[in-house]
């Protein structure tokens, strides 16, 4: 059961001296009759120092059922000697990878809202209409192959935004200790495509989009990691004449075209398309969350 601790009115009680100086807090602890459970609720719920005071001790009396009487003492002593602070300062055990069947838990969120992506060529002509002759009389004139082209214009292709795949997930993990080292790598880290398989996504289809963190006294750092994920492709058409043969995930793909005349007419149509490579590649297991 959670423990909630009420400060009392006979809280705050201070002295002050040249020789030394302490705080004594006053709580009234309800939720539990175990008393390891109430213990860690006062570190908890309690800051490590008030005033340029540490805490020094923790007293929890019993009064019968989930009701405690506890009393927190600061003193001017050296933080790395405050109670508690192996539990706001100590280095944790990496998270376990997600496993594909494994049920996600606390600490996860995700979205899969759609987001706009502009193309140029579709998946394919369903259907070209030319225009029928003035009074219906003989067939409709043909109308140019462009070639999966959208939008064609005497200058260029315009294409169209549409709605793409999009998949990004964030995950909260508490973390003991962040050191200059490890916030260097995550700033390195940031904008960087996965090198090897990370939670069972492939090679390249992963973009660790950042990080935000936050210290809670007493309770260390809670560190939220984002990303983005693109699958990656094989044999993607561009037109009949044109098949990339593999794209991964965040690699961008891109058409040229060229200008040839047809019935008389000049269109342009695909002549090439182009992978490139606009993200570096990055390890992310230094992320020490797991891959």
């Amino acid at each position: 059961m959670s423990v909630t601790l009420y400060e009392s009115v006979k809280s705050r009680g201070f002295e002050i001296s040249t020789d030394s100086s302490s705080f004594t807090g006053e709580f009234l602890a309800v939720g539990s009759d175990d008393h390891e459970a109430v213990y860690a609720a006062v570190l908890q719920q309690t800051p490590l120092s008030f005033f340029g005071l540490y805490r020094k001790s923790a007293s929890c009396k019993p009064r019968g059922g989930p009701y405690w009487d506890v009393s927190v003492g600061y003193a001017s002593i050296p933080a790395s000697e405050a109670l508690g602070q192996q539990d706001s300062g100590s280095e944790q055990p990496p998270p376990d990878s997600p496993q594909p069947d494994d049920s996600l838990k606390s600490g996860f969120s995700f979205t899969t809202s759609g987001g706009t992506q502009h193309i140029t060529q579709s998946l394919q002509t369903i259907s070209s209409t030319g225009r029928t002759p003035v009074g219906g009389v003989g067939p409709p004139t043909t109308p140019p192959d462009y070639k999966q082209a959208i939008g064609v214009t005497r200058d260029s292709v315009e294409g169209v935004d549409i709605i793409s795949r999009t998949n990004e997930f964030s995950r909260e993990i508490h973390r003991g200790a962040v050191t200059l080292r490890y916030l260097n790598t995550l700033f390195k880290l940031t904008g960087t495509v996965n090198i090897a398989p990370f939670y069972g996504r492939a090679p390249g289809e992963v973009l660790y989009l950042g990080a935000d963190g936050q210290f809670g006294t007493g309770e260390g750092w809670s560190i939220t990691h984002k990303w983005g994920v693109s699958p990656n492709k094989v044999n993607i058409k561009i037109s009949d004449e044109i098949t990339v043969p593999a794209k991964y995930g965040w690699e961008y793909l891109w058409v040229a075209y060229t200008e040839q005349y047809t019935g008389g007419r000049k269109v342009r149509i695909p002549m090439a398309a182009y992978v490139e490579r606009v993200y570096e590649y990055g390890d992310l297991s230094g992320l020490e969350i797991g891959t």
